[in-house]
């Protein structure tokens, strides 16, 4: 039975074509236990901002979960 422990990242910057919105973040960081060789627990937090002239959004998300493999 193996175990282990995975971190991970993942982001997006963008800046759109458009004068309206000044900017675009979308970010995710989870970390990821593996069980044994067919089932994980996973936990991860997502945050999403964009700029704009007309208002701002700052959306995060918590997520956990169990995975299974086959």
């Amino acid at each position: 039975m193996a175990k282990n422990l995975e971190l991970y990242y993942k982001g997006e910057a963008g800046l759109p074509f458009t004068p309206v919105v000044d900017y675009v973040l979308d970010h995710e960081t989870g970390l990821r236990y593996k069980l044994n060789s067919w089932a994980s627990l996973s936990l991860r937090a997502e945050w999403e901002q964009v700029g704009s002239d007309q208002g701002s959004l700052n959306d995060r998300r918590y997520l956990m979960g169990v995975g299974v493999s086959w």
